[in-house]
């Protein structure tokens, strides 16, 4: 499939509409083609954000029914506007409409809190990295190799371990960002499940933060003196509580300091 083709069809694929050949098609010209990975990015990020805002849920009737059927008018025909790329203009109008419904209920619903916003983010971030095949930019057990790897990339040095011979061998790492600031995403696994460790220097305030479930995926947040740290992953709770004990373990024996 070509670029247009696929952005003509990405919120039916989204949404699960699409036949299995379509559904095939269009995961691999996804992991293929960046342009269109990104696009996908875009519109899973607003619709959680729709979601998590509950907007959608909210609305009237009528609202939901406009909603639709613009919708599914922009997905059946095929739109070109002068001086903007193909790829856009098919998302474009669904876009636009989902802004001026957010920005319409802004006075009407309250912002979401710091600890919501923190965990959609972080669900947001390890989907991403399942579904578009990018969950490594380096990808090594070694932790003389993953650590290096963020020098001159971030601007603190994020405590990197292998924990082979306890079960969660490390897969590699990769930059991410966490609500815009970047962070350190290490990648571990265990008996077939991934877990991504995301690190961020200046710890933040989440110390108090309960684990928690969102969308399916365990989370669980802490902090030490020089980091705060967010582990996510589909693990059952206490293998995922297992992984943090051996982590602390590490950095409470050898602390890591961030770099100037």
């Amino acid at each position: 499939m070509k670029c247009d083709e696929v952005n003509a069809v990405l919120s039916a694929y989204i949404d699960g509409e699409l036949s299995s050949v379509q559904t095939q098609q269009v995961n691999e010209h996804i992991q293929s083609c960046a342009d269109c990975s990104k696009d996908y990015r875009a519109l899973i990020q607003l619709g959680n954000t729709i979601k998590s805002s509950n907007i959608y849920a909210s609305a009237p009737a009528h609202l939901k029914k406009q909603l639709s059927d613009k919708l599914r008018e922009n997905e059946n025909r095929t739109l070109y506007w002068p001086g903007i790329p193909a790829r856009f203009a098919y998302s474009l109008p669904a876009l636009l409409l989902g802004l001026i419904i957010g920005w319409a209920a802004m006075s009407q619903f309250k912002p979401r809190d710091s600890e919501d916003e923190l965990l959609q983010s972080l669900a947001s971030a390890h989907i991403h990295s399942l579904m578009a095949n990018h969950l490594t930019d380096v990808a090594s057990s070694d932790s003389h190799t993953v650590k290096p790897w963020f020098h001159g990339r971030l601007d603190f040095s994020p405590p990197v371990h292998d924990f082979t011979q306890q079960g969660y061998p490390l897969i590699g790492g990769r930059l991410e960002y966490l609500a815009e600031n970047p962070a350190a995403a290490l990648v571990y696994r265990h008996s077939q499940h991934t877990i991504n460790l995301f690190i961020q220097p200046e710890p933040a305030q989440t110390s108090s933060i309960k684990p928690a479930v969102y969308n399916g995926y365990q989370i669980i947040n802490w902090n030490d003196e020089s980091f705060s740290y967010s582990a996510i992953s589909d693990l059952n709770l206490s293998d995922l509580k297992r992984f943090r004990a051996l982590l602390n373990n590490k950095t409470s024996r050898k602390p890591e300091a961030a770099k100037d």
